[in-house]
């Protein structure tokens, strides 16, 4: 077997044992042409939750031709459907040529992330501040566009509004987390902690900030139907907040953030 160090996720060693003979058999199977294997996001960050918790693996490719996607298939498959992994999958080239339209999810994944296998596809990885600012905006005014479509076309139930939010939330707060280190700051680890940053920093609404993070874990079921509505409104309103701060961030420093 590999030596693959996966003690930083917070499962049993039964779990962790059939985890990494699955990494073992795609290391295999993917050979020369398997340039890295990196764990990201809250797997990576310590905010991981084996209940509600995906584990995101970037993959990353010398070539993707068919026999090489067909000889990864099995085990990524079973890594899929065993441990909720959820794959990304890209060529090295593709990936050095893409910080420019991924920006804010690729400062993501430089800072969260833990390499399995292979080298850092990080480490020469350049991150324009402009590209960020740029994204940063549209990506908050497209999650404001969708959840004024969610607040009309859901059903107005608790359960839809709960599963609005969390679904809503982990984009809008990678976003937060990319604007808080254009500002210069280093973001909070924690997801409490960073949304009481980022309101803090820029002038966001703390009391429904903590209110939605608790909603997204689960801790809201004492909210009665019409306190779900007025906070799924609530939401839409911090976006569009948070969209007018991006729209005015500086962009004259182009250079790493």
């Amino acid at each position: 077997m590999l030596d693959i160090d996966l003690t930083f996720l917070p499962i049993g060693d039964g779990e962790r044992s059939e985890l990494k003979e699955l990494f073992d058999e795609l290391i295999t199977e993917g050979g020369d042409n398997l340039e890295s294997l990196v764990v990201f996001g809250s797997a990576a960050s310590g905010d991981f939750d084996p209940a509600l918790s995906d584990i995101n693996l970037l993959v990353v490719l010398r070539r993707d031709d068919r026999d090489v996607l067909e000889a990864i298939k099995p085990a990524l498959t079973a890594l899929i459907r065993q441990f909720k992994v959820s794959p990304m999958i890209t060529t090295g080239e593709e990936l050095k040529s893409s910080a420019d339209v991924f920006p804010v999810k690729f400062l993501y994944m430089r800072e969260q992330h833990r390499v399995l296998f292979g080298a850092d596809p990080f480490v020469a990885m350049t991150i324009r501040r402009v590209h960020l600012r740029l994204r940063c905006e549209q990506e908050l005014k497209n999650i404001a566009l969708k959840l004024r479509r969610a607040l009309i076309s859901r059903a107005a139930t608790p359960t839809a509004r709960q599963d609005m939010i969390r679904g809503f939330l982990p984009p809008f707060m990678t976003v937060l987390r990319t604007m808080l280190t254009m500002s210069g700051e280093t973001p909070s680890g924690d997801r409490l902690g960073l949304l009481r940053q980022a309101a803090t920093s820029f002038d966001l609404p703390k009391d429904e900030l903590a209110a939605l993070t608790n909603v997204s874990r689960g801790e809201a079921s004492d909210l009665d139907d019409e306190e779900l509505e007025a906070l799924s409104h609530a939401f839409l309103k911090v976006v569009a907040r948070a969209a007018a701060v991006a729209d005015v961030m500086a962009e004259a420093a182009d250079d790493e953030p």
